[in-house]
């Protein structure tokens, strides 16, 4: 039931012909190449990695680098004007900064305490913080940038030009690519590329 993207209806007759592992299922079995992948390191108990897929992707990482996480709180009544139920609304930012290679890493955070809509402040914090060139790394990027795009649209809405915070959006870079584009595939990653699958196993001294 671990493997990735695998039909319910294909699990069920898996489990029902016996099969109760991924390492145990036929070789015979009608599988995408991501899935027999998944199988294939499973089997053999050691991950897949494609060295030189993974050095092309990050040879498009340029300098300076930025390192970007939002927390965010979406509650079903809305706590200030212009945000809809539900509506994903960044409250913290954990941003690391990187000059160049070997340069040390520098770390700039912004939290809110609630009383007032944090996003202007959110907005001035990344506008002061990340200038003009380089990537903006995340992990799953389509989060993040739907919430820089948010902002970029708040801001017009209220007077004032989105674009800063659109063109962020547009130099994130997302460090789950080699794992969702299967260039890395480890067994305990267990059909996984969620950040909390990925980084016990990679990195075992830091957990989620």
């Amino acid at each position: 039931f671990n493997i990735a993207y695998l039909k319910t209806e294909k699990k069920f007759e898996l489990w029902d012909s016996g099969v109760r592992l991924v390492e145990d299922v036929p070789a015979k079995t009608k599988l995408t190449a991501g899935q027999a992948l998944q199988v294939c390191v499973a089997k053999t108990g050691k991950p897949s990695v494609d060295v030189q897929a993974i050095a092309k992707l990050l040879s498009t990482l340029s300098w300076p680098r930025y390192f970007l996480d939002f927390e965010t709180d979406n509650p079903v009544l809305p706590p200030y004007d212009g945000l809809h139920p539900y509506q994903q609304m960044p409250f913290q930012a954990s941003l690391r900064f990187q000059k160049e290679p070997g340069a040390p890493v520098l770390h700039f955070e912004f939290v809110d305490d609630g009383r007032q809509d944090p996003r202007q402040l959110l907005v001035e914090f990344l506008a002061d913080n990340i200038r003009n060139a380089g990537n903006i790394v995340a992990y799953h990027k389509s989060f993040e940038g739907g919430r820089l795009t948010e902002l970029g649209s708040w801001l017009d809405s209220n007077g004032a030009s989105g674009g800063r915070m659109v063109d962020l959006a547009k130099r994130l870079w997302d460090l789950a690519d080699p794992f969702r584009q299967g260039l890395y595939v480890h067994p305990d990653f267990r059909g996984s590329w969620s950040i909390k699958s990925v980084l016990p196993v990679l990195v075992p001294d830091l957990s989620y």
